[in-house]
C-alpha cells in the first residue's frame, strides 16, 4: 500500500465515484473503502484502486483503511449514525496520522435547525474539529442529478410533474461530478483549505417552478408542479 494513498468513501456511489475518476486522472494513488467486495468494488480494482472493506460501524475496519493515507474523504448517507461514524473516522484518521480530511456536509448544517439530519451534520463538523486532524468541509446544495435518479425521473415522465414538498424555495442545483472535482483537488493538496467551510452549488438559483420549466424546455413538454 503505498504511504501517499488518498481514501475515498462512498466510491462506489455518485460524488465518490466521481472522485475517484478524477485523482485517477491526476496519477493519484486511490484507495476505496466500500461496504462489500462486489462488482463494483472489483471495476474499481480493474482501474488500479485499491480496495478496503468495512463500514462505518467498526473502528478497526476503518483503522485499517486509513494505513498509509495522508487524506480522506467521509462521506455518510443523511440517515442516523453520522454522529458515531464522524467519530470513528476521525479517531482512525488521527491514529493512522492522516494530514487531511475532507467532510461532506450539507447546505442547512447549523446548530439551531429544526431538522435533525442537518443538526447532525452540524454536530459531525464539530467532531472533525474537535479530533485535530486539519478538515475542509462541504456544503453542497441540492444535487442537480436528483432530476434524473431513476426512481425520481421515472415518475416525473410519467406525470410531468415534479412533486417535492419544498414550497417555493429557491436553490442552484449542482451535479455531483461538479462536487467529485472539488473533492478530488481538495484531497490531492489540501494545504491552505484546512478549517475551511465551502458552500457548493450552481450558477443560477431557482425555485421549482422555474426548475420545471427548464425541464419542459430540455425535454420538449411540459412539465409542472402543480
Amino acid at each position: 500500500m503505498s504511504e501517499t494513498s488518498i481514501l475515498v468513501s462512498g466510491a462506489t456511489g455518485r460524488t465518490g465515484g466521481a472522485a475517484v475518476d478524477e485523482l485517477l486522472k491526476m496519477g493519484q494513488p486511490v484507495r476505496a473503502y466500500v461496504r462489500a467486495d462486489e462488482k463494483r468494488a472489483a471495476a474499481l480494482r480493474r482501474r488500479g484502486v485499491d480496495i478496503a472493506v468495512g463500514d462505518f460501524t467498526d473502528i478497526d475496519d476503518i483503522r485499517r483503511a486509513m494505513e498509509g493515507i495522508r487524506s480522506a474523504y467521509f462521506l455518510h448517507p443523511i440517515a442516523p449514525g453520522i454522529i458515531g461514524a464522524a467519530a470513528y473516522f476521525a479517531q482512525a484518521a488521527k491514529e493512522a496520522g492522516v494530514s487531511a480530511i475532507v467532510n461532506m456536509s450539507q447546505i442547512s448544517a447549523r446548530r439551531e435547525s429544526a431538522s435533525h439530519a442537518a443538526q447532525d451534520h452540524w454536530v459531525s463538523e464539530r467532531v472533525f474539529d474537535w479530533s485535530g486532524v486539519p478538515t475542509t468541509h462541504l456544503r453542497p446544495t441540492f444535487f442537480a442529478d436528483w432530476l434524473v435518479y431513476p426512481h425520481f425521473s421515472k415518475e416525473i415522465w410519467a406525470k410531468k410533474k415534479i412533486e417535492f414538498p419544498f414550497g417555493d424555495g429557491r436553490h442552484a442545483p449542482i451535479a455531483s461530478d461538479d462536487q467529485g472535482r472539488v473533492i478530488a483537488h481538495l484531497l490531492a493538496k489540501p494545504q491552505g483549505h484546512e478549517g475551511k467551510i465551502y458552500s457548493l452549488h450552481g450558477p443560477v438559483e431557482m425555485n421549482h417552478s422555474e426548475i420545471a420549466a427548464a425541464m419542459s424546455e430540455a425535454l420538449g413538454t411540459r412539465v409542472c408542479t402543480q
